[in-house]
């Protein structure tokens, strides 16, 4: 399983979210890749991608405790979003 984190330049709750996160997502900017940005309507930064085997699974977004995170991400691991 792979999660993505798309960020903005100076968004302070990215910065927050990748510190807390730390390698446990791949970073990526918004404004250079608008190819993951268009997989997700989300209107609020950071944007969380959830891929397994190379297939997306779908996305949340915004600033949360670890505990809420893991269980979007395995939320969308077993398609229950």
């Amino acid at each position: 399983m792979t999660v993505t984190q798309l960020s903005m330049p100076g968004c302070g709750t990215c910065a927050m979210m990748s510190r807390m996160l730390g390698d446990r997502v791949e970073h990526a900017d918004a404004l250079e890749r608008p190819d993951l940005v268009a997989l997700t309507n989300a209107t609020s930064s950071p944007v969380f991608l959830v891929y397994e085997g190379g297939q997306y699974l779908g996305s949340f977004s915004g600033a949360m405790p670890l505990s809420v995170w893991e269980a979007k991400v395995q939320q969308r691991v077993k398609g229950e979003a």
